[in-house]
């Protein structure tokens, strides 16, 4: 008998299906978009908390990271960035569940902010990470 093909490895991100990549995306209404920009703005303080957030982020500080973005969570629980964030930071951390809880809550808020694609392909990236390539997709 033949000996069977070598599998495909798997890729994370960047490996889209022609059909996924020819479908377009439904505008997004005027208060959808309205809505997305809320939930991407921010000032005063938690504004400071946040960009400190991002610094440690930077500095692979990952821990103090996610309790700075917590903070800026507790004061603007309708922040999206804050939560897309810390979900990053807890992906560094390994703890890919609760990465998985943020990055839902920041598409709820603004699924269709300019940057959104980023959120999708960091979630579907930890669904994949977890083995759960369905729910990657």
């Amino acid at each position: 008998p033949a000996p069977a093909p070598a599998a495909e490895p798997v890729t994370l991100g960047n490996s889209v299906s022609a059909e996924k990549a020819a479908a377009k995306p439904k505008a997004a209404t005027a208060e959808e978009a309205r809505l997305s920009r809320l939930h991407n703005e921010i000032d005063g303080e938690p504004k400071k908390v946040f960009r400190a957030a991002t610094t440690m982020i930077e500095k692979g500080e990952f821990a103090g990271a996610e309790a700075k973005l917590g903070e800026v969570i507790d004061a603007r629980p309708d922040f999206a960035p804050a939560y897309s964030n810390r979900a990053n930071a807890r992906v560094s951390a390994g703890r890919l569940e609760e990465a998985l809880a943020d990055y839902g809550k920041a598409v709820e808020l603004a699924p269709r902010a300019s940057d959104s694609w980023v959120l999708f392909l960091n979630r579907g990236s930890v669904f994949a990470a977890k083995g759960d390539y369905e729910a990657a997709l």
